[in-house]
């Protein structure tokens, strides 16, 4: 099993006043990218939100097609 980094965080993503989320799946291609990518849009300010996966993969091409779809930004 390789070990992977871990992401650097700035100041401004670290807020002890905010929840943290972490949106979990296998591959991280498709359904908890797009769960990180809406929470923060609607309620980052509240939350502190990441994505992870067990098996991480290349995010899935239709993730961003559907995320601009629905007005989010990716």
């Amino acid at each position: 099993m390789s070990e992977s980094k871990p992401q650097s965080r700035s100041a401004s993503d670290v807020n002890p006043n905010r929840e943290r989320v972490l949106f979990l799946c296998t591959e991280n291609s498709s359904r908890s990218q797009m769960a990180e990518v809406i929470l923060k849009k609607l309620a980052g300010d509240r939350f502190e939100v990441r994505s992870a996966g067990l098996a991480p993969k290349d995010v899935h091409p239709l993730t961003h097609e559907v995320l601009r779809e629905h007005g989010f930004d990716t």
